[in-house]
C-alpha cells in the first residue's frame, strides 16, 4: 500500500467518521430543546452563519472529497477556517479534528488524488 492510499484510506475513514458525528449534531441543533419551543432556531446573523459553516459546509465538503479529494478539502478547511473567523473561541484542540481528513483529502488530491475530475487515470501502458 503507497503512502497516498494510506493518506486516502485514513481521510476516508476519519472524514465518514467526522460526516455521521456531524449529522447527528446537526439534528440535535435543529430538532431543539423540548422546552424552548416556539423560539427561533438561532438567536442571530452569526449563530445561522455558524451553523452554516459548521456543520453544513463540512459535511458538504467531505461528502465532496470522496470523488473530487482536492476540492472537498479546500471546502472542508475553508469552512473551519469560516467558523474560527465567525467564533474565534472555537480555537481549542477539538476545532482541528475535522481538519484532519480536509488537510489528508486536500494533500492527496493535490499530490496524485482525484482533484476536479474523478475519473483521471494514471496507467503506464
Amino acid at each position: 500500500m503507497t503512502l497516498g492510499r494510506i493518506f486516502q484510506f485514513i481521510a476516508r475513514t476519519t472524514g465518514t467518521l467526522m460526516v455521521a458525528f456531524l449529522i447527528f449534531v446537526m439534528m440535535g441543533v435543529i430538532s431543539g430543546d423540548s422546552g424552548r419551543v416556539g423560539t427561533p432556531l438561532f438567536t442571530d446573523v452569526r449563530q445561522a452563519l455558524t451553523f452554516l459553516t459548521f456543520p453544513v459546509l463540512t459535511i458538504i465538503g467531505l461528502a465532496l472529497a470522496w470523488k473530487y479529494e482536492f476540492l472537498g478539502g479546500l471546502i472542508t478547511l475553508g469552512s473551519l477556517v469560516a467558523v474560527l473567523l465567525l467564533q474565534p473561541d472555537w480555537l481549542q484542540p477539538f476545532a482541528l479534528v475535522p481538519a484532519v481528513p480536509g488537510l489528508l483529502y486536500a494533500v492527496h488530491g493535490l499530490f496524485g488524488g482525484p482533484g476536479l475530475t474523478a475519473h483521471a487515470t494514471r496507467h503506464s501502458h
